[in-house]
């Protein structure tokens, strides 16, 4: 059966902004920096004093918590069990996951508030400028992913932060992790960089 004229076909294509993935982002660059710096190039926030904890510490928890929520995220959208528009979507309590962290633990618990604020800020802030570096190129990456795999694709864009990319694809469903550059530079989505099914690449 075909479609009536003026129906509106959904794109099954979808992007994201995951705010979890990018309030762990937010946290370690406070931490490493002293401030996040946006997509436009503004830094914010410029914190008085930065969370005093061990850093090694702090490093292999934050680690060991990014790597659970990459596999909860890639899992979540393979099996197409996520809300794609989740662009402002901000938790109202500290993830569970962290109660075994307590050197994590108590970072987010004293930078969430700067994290919300920096999110919700409409010119140079989180959510707005991560919108801004994908909107007007958004067909050239889909595009560019489609000529690697062909199938579904999903694409969560996170806050400035090299050597976080990710490429996951299987049986017709695919997972990019990609921050702002990505998307205007589009040389690393080289055609060999995926071989066989199911595979993750990172990059």
């Amino acid at each position: 059966m075909g479609h009536t004229s003026g129906t509106i076909i959904p794109d099954p294509r979808t992007i994201g902004f995951p705010p979890l993935l990018n309030m762990a982002c937010f946290a370690l660059a406070i931490m490493k920096l002293g401030h996040m710096v946006s997509y436009e190039g503004f830094h914010w926030p410029m914190l008085n004093e930065k969370p005093s904890v061990d850093q090694k510490k702090f490093g292999d928890e934050w680690s060991e918590w990014w790597n659970d929520l990459i596999e909860q995220r890639a899992h979540s959208v393979m099996s197409d069990s996520f809300n794609s528009n989740d662009t402002d979507t901000i938790f109202e309590e500290l993830p569970k996951t962290l109660n075994a962290r307590p050197i994590l633990y108590t970072v987010i618990n004293k930078t969430i508030m700067d994290f919300r604020r920096w999110w919700a800020e409409p010119y140079i802030g989180g959510h707005r400028a991560l919108f801004n570096s994908i909107e007007p190129r958004k067909i050239y990456v889909f595009n560019a992913l489609e000529t690697l795999c062909a199938g579904k694709w999903h694409i969560d864009i996170l806050a400035p932060r090299q050597g976080l990319r990710q490429i996951v694809f299987q049986a017709g469903r695919g997972w990019a992790l990609l921050h702002p550059e990505d998307v205007w530079n589009l040389n690393w989505l080289r055609p060999d960089i995926i071989q066989q099914q199911p595979q993750r690449i990172i990059l």
